[in-house]
């Protein structure tokens, strides 16, 4: 800009202050950081949902419908959050990802079991992609399989 008093950082400079910030942010827990991530988002869908939601609609509803959507956040969310954040603490970033990408295989077991869905070859192919890739991040077939060829 020119003509301009004030000093501006570059470009790189802020994005490797983005990058670092999280390393450096020792003062606060993780679970602190997805909150902070979180409330602005909020904040920000607040006034789509008033514009094109009926939010007078939640006033109306009945007491089950309530503590149901209380518990679902409570439970749901809250506690799935606690739960993630003790798993990286407990097990390290990488193994707590490696719990995400049984979310689909979850979600087909799921299916075949509460709902007699049918198992398509194209899902069986890719339970069997899913494991193997979680076997390859996770290391330990790797290592069991380099220890028994050294024998």
């Amino acid at each position: 800009m020119l003509g301009s008093t004030r000093p501006s950082l570059p470009r790189e400079k802020t994005e490797a202050r983005g990058a670092v910030f999280p390393r450096s942010a020792v003062f606060c827990a993780p679970s602190v950081l997805a909150k902070s991530a979180e409330a602005p988002v909020a904040v920000l869908l607040l006034p789509v949902v008033l514009l094109f939601d009926r939010p007078g609609s939640f006033l109306t509803a009945s007491r089950t419908a309530i503590w149901a959507m209380v518990s679902l956040a409570l439970l749901s969310s809250a506690l799935a959050y606690l739960i993630y954040f003790r798993l990286i603490a407990r097990a390290g970033a990488t193994n707590a990802l490696i719990v995400t990408f049984l979310l689909p295989v979850s979600a087909i077991l799921l299916g075949v079991v509460l709902l007699n869905e049918i198992v398509d070859a194209r899902q069986i192919a890719g339970m069997a992609a899913i494991f193997i890739g979680v076997a390859a991040i996770d290391g330990r077939a790797a290592r069991f399989i380099a220890r028994t060829l050294r024998r």
